[in-house]
């Protein structure tokens, strides 16, 4: 998985962010960023040590 968000938009869409070239491509790569910063924001969650 890519650590950062343009990556993976890069690895799940096959375009750079800069490389979509209607509303369609841009909405979905929106999308995909949405579930990553979730991921990430799972991950980053503060889990008390047991």
């Amino acid at each position: 998985m890519q650590h950062n968000l343009s990556g993976f938009i890069k690895e799940q869409t096959k375009r750079g962010w800069s490389e979509h070239t209607n509303e369609a491509e841009y909405q979905e790569a929106v999308k995909i960023a949405r579930f990553f910063f979730l991921r990430l924001q799972e991950q980053l969650q503060w889990r008390p040590k047991r």
